[in-house]
């Protein structure tokens, strides 16, 4: 197991589809065989589409990221804060269908030494940083 922080958002989505076009990377279908180099650059700076990653201004790693819109993401949300006072807060919200889960691991962050301050966004809040294990 490794120490580290996750920073933790709810956002309310209208479905799971909804919640990962925005709090994962997308890519445009790759240029035909016959496209031109050209073409080919342009589709490159062009994806990933990331619309959480452009909100945020920052730059990050998929992998470390995780959306939970089922049923377990307030068991999973309490076992993380593991403080009363904010599982009681967000609890209704957390069992609401409409509602995802966001959550973004230290090492999603990009190794460049500076210090990353997260924010809410228009589709998500930001709840705050908490220590885990991974």
């Amino acid at each position: 197991m490794t120490k580290t922080n996750v920073h933790i958002f709810i956002g309310k989505f209208d479905n799971r589809k909804d919640a990962t076009l925005y709090t994962q990377e997308q890519w445009e279908d790759e240029p035909e065989s016959k496209a031109t180099d050209e073409e080919y650059e342009k589709w490159e700076e062009r994806n990933p589409i990331w619309l959480m990653r452009d909100d945020l201004k920052i730059e990050l790693e998929s992998d470390f990221i995780e959306t939970i819109t089922d049923e377990i993401k307030f068991k999973y949300f309490e076992g993380l804060v593991k403080d009363e006072t904010l599982t009681n807060k967000y609890s209704t919200l957390l069992k609401s269908e409409r509602t995802a889960l966001i959550l973004i691991f230290d090492l999603a962050f990009s190794e460049n030494g500076e210090t990353i301050e997260m924010k809410s966004t228009q589709k998500m809040n930001y709840i705050g940083v908490f220590p885990t294990e991974i």
